[in-house]
């Protein structure tokens, strides 16, 4: 594991909030995105068609969650958007879930 993985994996275990995939609970970071920012990472039809808000949830980089799952945050059933990977020099850093 690279320092940034692990430094990233220590943030969320200590600041992310719990949401749940299949009953299973995890940690992120989590905040509303704004359609603008949303449609950088989304394409821009499934940004428009998905109903507000729109959440990122900043997941370790060693999170199973895929495309097809659903969330449940904060009694919320939420469908998964998009999974974004995000790398820093050439390792994974941590993945962007967006989900409505």
């Amino acid at each position: 594991m690279v320092e940034i993985q692990h430094r990233i994996r220590r943030l969320v275990a200590r600041a992310g909030e719990t949401f749940t995939v299949g009953g299973n609970p995890r940690k992120a970071l989590i905040g509303i995105v704004p359609p603008s920012v949303a449609a950088r990472y989304a394409p821009q039809a499934s940004v428009d068609a998905a109903t507000r808000p729109i959440l990122l949830f900043v997941v370790p980089d060693d999170d199973s969650t895929v495309a097809t799952d659903t969330l449940v945050f904060d009694g919320r059933s939420l469908a998964v958007l998009k999974i974004v990977r995000r790398t820093f020099r050439g390792s994974l850093a941590c993945k962007f879930i967006l989900a409505h």
